[in-house]
């Protein structure tokens, strides 16, 4: 993409995004109840596939499959630390990307409901 994504918002036309991941990813075989976010680690190539395709449709944002990826929605899981899942997913929408799109870390809730402040 040329100049910075800050140059890019400026000139006010939209920006294309991707979709969403853990729907592409159970047409992948991804079971249902499944973290989409441990692909990464997994299943890179599925994951890999996915940031493609939808660079291939024309998106100009690659979200990182890391929606999931907190230390509450992974409890229990012994495929490695957070850390190491965030940054594989960077180098595989980065590796999608190319020069052609940006890419955006997706962060998502944690799951946990917090106790309400008094």
């Amino acid at each position: 993409m040329r100049g910075t994504f800050l140059e890019r918002l400026t000139i006010g036309r939209p920006l294309l995004a991707d979709g969403a991941m853990g729907t592409m990813l159970i047409a992948q075989g991804l079971p249902s109840g499944e973290s989409p976010d441990r692909w990464v680690l997994e299943r890179p190539e599925a994951v890999l596939a996915v940031h493609r395709a939808y660079r291939q449709a024309g998106a100009q944002v690659l979200l990182t499959d890391t929606f999931g990826a907190n230390r509450f929605r992974l409890r229990g899981w012994s495929g490695g630390a957070i850390g190491e899942l965030t940054a594989r997913a960077v180098e595989l929408a980065r590796q999608a990307a190319g020069r052609e799109a940006w890419v955006a870390l997706s962060v998502g809730p944690t799951g946990v409901f917090l106790e309400p402040a008094r």
